[in-house]
């Protein structure tokens, strides 16, 4: 393979580096997506400017791998006759496919069900019609990637509509034989592991597990975990949260207001506020062959539905099926 620096399109290598950072600047720029992407990894304008380091460094970064790429572009371009947008195309597909390549994982964060339905569905046309191609649209689904750094965990709280018999005083005492409680010190809604904050009878209580409490385990170590096997299960009678009608589930977007909103109405005894688990929490699950008990991860940002579809369509490409 020859480099012929003589040859390069350096027109076209200076134009690519400066339509990719207009691109980026207006796609992270108040006019279109800053605001979204700063929520959506939870942090704000003034935390990002008051990052030590000087502003220019990452832009320098970017700017510089831009010229990397454009080059090596460039000089694979290079290498064919009469190279097209489809080249380039391809060209930049492949590169874009290197990248997956390095990756040692890629972890499904949210739509396991969906995932499951989508698998389910195709191999039940193949199964069921020889015509059907195992290869065909319906053997794929879409998905949207996120590094681990760009995926904001909420928490997913708990309500219960009854204290299963008790009264406030009686579950605070049964709670306090696997956790200290007390006051909450401050705004409901930990930020620790270990930590349950409880609203009932009208106030908010903290829990605290004592030591021996969290197993070592991927799975049974996470916070739901431990609250379903020590405080819903024994205390309130939840045995399968997954169909128990007792038990309600609170997205963390929706914040402790509302927690506080659905025991105040009568509709509810009592609401739990947990901590987020964190994202590697979550990739210890995965790495270690088990599944996550159920509802506890609320993801953001929530991608919105409906841009793109998917057609069940288990025909091979170019040849039409009418059943």
């Amino acid at each position: 393979m020859d480099w012929n620096w003589g040859d390069l399109n350096y027109i076209a290598i200076i134009v690519s580096v400066i339509a990719g950072q207009v691109f980026g600047a207006l796609w992270f720029s108040p006019l279109l997506f800053a605001n979204a992407w700063m929520d959506a990894i939870g942090t704000t304008k003034e935390e990002i400017q008051a990052r030590p380091g000087p502003m220019a460094v990452p832009f320098a970064i970017s700017i510089g791998a831009a010229i990397v790429v454009a080059f090596v572009i460039a000089h694979l371009l290079q290498q064919l006759d009469d190279p097209g947008i489809e080249d380039g195309l391809l060209i930049g597909g492949i590169l874009g496919l290197g990248v997956f390549a390095a990756m040692d994982a890629i972890y499904v964060a949210d739509g396991h069900h969906r995932s499951a339905a989508a698998s389910v569905v195709h191999q039940r046309h193949v199964d069921s019609d020889a015509r059907h191609a195992a290869d065909a649209p319906c053997g794929r689904f879409l998905t949207v990637t996120f590094p681990e750094d760009q995926v904001r965990i909420l928490p997913y709280n708990r309500a219960v509509r009854d204290l299963n018999g008790l009264n406030a005083e009686g579950f605070l005492a049964r709670a306090g034989e696997t956790h200290s409680v007390e006051p909450c010190p401050g705004a409901p809604g930990p930020d620790e592991a270990g930590v349950v904050d409880v609203y009932v009878g009208g106030a908010w209580h903290r829990l605290t597990a004592r030591p021996g409490v969290t197993p070592d385990d991927p799975v049974g170590g996470l916070d739901v975990a431990v609250l379903q096997e020590r405080v819903l299960g024994p205390i309130l009678g939840i045995g399968d949260p997954r169909t128990d009608e007792r038990i309600a589930f609170v997205g963390g977007i929706r914040g402790t207001g509302e927690l506080e909103r659905l025991v105040d109405s009568g509709d509810y005894a009592v609401a739990f506020a947990m901590c987020a688990t964190p994202v590697s929490g979550l990739l210890a699950v995965a790495d270690s062959g088990n599944v996550m008990p159920p509802k506890s991860t609320w993801f953001e940002p929530k991608l919105r539905s409906g841009l793109f579809v998917q057609a069940l369509d288990c025909t091979p490409a170019g040849q039409a099926y009418t059943g």
